[in-house]
Order: C-alpha cells, then sequence, then structure tokens
C-alpha cells in the first residue's frame, strides 16, 4: 500500500521508520510537516518518483536512509536546509545526475 499523507499531521514524530515494508506509490511531501523528526528510515520499499523537494527544509533531521527503493531523477541538493545530517544512505536507487557538490557542505556527514 501507500504511506497517507496524514502521515504528515504526526507533528510531535522524533523517529520515523518504514522500512521493510511493501509500501509503493510516491514518498509523501508531508513528512516534511514533521519539523521534530531526528531520524527517517524508509529503506527497502518500492517508492518510486522523484525525492520530495519539500524534505530539504527538515533542518532538525540527523539521520536519512532512503536506500533500496525506485527513486528516480537528479539527486536533490540538501543544502538548502538538512544541515544537521550525519548519516545519509541513498543507496540501490535509479538517481540519474551525479552527486551534486553541495553535499560537501554537509560537513557532519
Amino acid at each position: 500500500g501507500e504511506v497517507p499523507t496524514e502521515i504528515g499531521d504526526l507533528i510531535h514524530l522524533e523517529e520515523l521508520r518504514l522500512n521493510n515494508n511493501d509500501f509503493r506509490g510516491t514518498l509523501p511531501a508531508e513528512i516534511s510537516n514533521l519539523n521534530g523528526l531526528d531520524s527517517l528510515n524508509v529503506a527497502n520499499n518500492y517508492f518510486e518518483g522523484e525525492f520530495p523537494p519539500e524534505w530539504t527544509s527538515m533542518a532538525g533531521l540527523l539521520e536519512l536512509d532512503i536506500s533500496s527503493n525506485e527513486l528516480k531523477g537528479k539527486i536533490p541538493i540538501f543544502i538548502d536546509g538538512m544541515k544537521n545530517l550525519r548519516s545519509l544512505n541513498m543507496a540501490h536507487n535509479d538517481f540519474s545526475s551525479s552527486i551534486p557538490s553541495e553535499l560537501g557542505s554537509l560537513y557532519k556527514l
């Protein structure tokens, strides 16, 4: 199934682990409403489409794992907002671009 857009209403959530399920569809842009989120793991699903640009505004996010999905398009430029990332896993997707040089500015990675 798909992750419902109402997930964005869980504004006090600090950790969201949706990994190792059979979720399909696109990654919900509404997850960017979760301002207190420290850790987000959506690995090992069947998410497709592009990385939601809204997610780059999640300034408090420390860990992001979007590996082993069917994401396509350009690798997003995180420099706009994800400055606190300590861990990032984007492996095993179908991204079509090079790694953006802006990732080098994320000194906590």
